[in-house]
């Protein structure tokens, strides 16, 4: 990526003068006026003001703009290249091109290029706008690395860690990242977006009204942070996410054993 001194620190590779590669606009932060109206039927969970979700043209972007009355205040320029995909980050109000959050507080020798059919597939999920400014943007830098820390990504970010964790644990809670307990790193679930095994048809499901799915998120995320910080009772020690037990290993065995 492009910085907005000139350099190219992160992404060493420039696209060429004869370099094709199709062009794409994400939508980052709006304001979007709404009427008493709205708002009413939106506390109620009947009503809420849907965007179109797409990855879109220049063109695309500005007539959603126009047609829903959207205000941008920042948004990102994707240009996906036969092999990468490069990003150039835009604040509207102050008309500048915004620096990679990583310059300076991650090694380069953290970061993978990815090709253009993942980053595409993962620009796609976080353009539906169902996740948060700084939950897309830990799922972003996590997927052009192996694996980060919340510690790491606060850094990146310059924010408070307790943030990060709860922007983290709501990726966890939807399929796109992992936890390691053991190491204490959370690593991208490629597969998440681009299927590798066989596809299989799924089952026609049940619509679900805009209120439920919130719902669902919320009861996920919550799961997901309480499992990630279950401890052991007797000795405090973390308890492995997914286990079933409500005492660790160590104190399971002590209990257990003979008298």
């Amino acid at each position: 990526m492009l910085h907005s001194d000139g350099s190219a620190e992160l992404h060493p590779s420039v696209p060429g003068p004869s370099e094709r590669g199709i062009a794409r606009v994400l939508l980052r932060e709006h304001y979007l006026p709404r009427s008493r109206g709205d708002e009413d039927r939106g506390a109620a969970g009947r009503g809420r003001v849907e965007l179109p979700s797409q990855l879109g043209t220049l063109t695309d972007a500005l007539a959603v703009d126009r047609e829903a009355g959207l205000l941008p205040f920042s948004v990102a320029l994707l240009l996906y290249l036969s092999e990468e995909r490069v990003r150039y980050e835009f604040d509207l109000l102050d008309t500048s091109l915004l620096p990679d959050p990583r310059t300076g507080r991650l090694p380069l020798s953290r970061i993978v290029r990815r090709p253009s059919r993942v980053s595409f597939a993962v620009d796609r999920a976080i353009g539906r706008g169902d996740l948060s400014l700084l939950a897309a943007r830990c799922l972003e830098v996590l997927v052009d690395s192996q694996s980060l820390t919340s510690v790491e990504l606060a850094h990146v970010f310059g924010g408070v860690r307790e943030l990060v964790d709860s922007a983290l644990q709501g990726l966890v809670a939807r399929g796109f990242v992992t936890f390691d307990r053991r190491l204490g790193v959370y690593r991208p679930r490629l597969e998440a977006f681009v299927p590798t095994g066989p596809s299989r048809a799924a089952p026609p499901a049940r619509p679900m009204s805009s209120s439920d799915a919130m719902l669902k998120t919320s009861v996920r995320e919550l799961l997901a942070a309480a499992d990630a910080r279950a401890t052991c009772p007797l000795c405090g020690s973390p308890l492995p996410v997914g286990g079933s037990g409500i005492l660790c290993e160590d104190c399971t065995a002590k209990v257990d054993a003979p008298t």
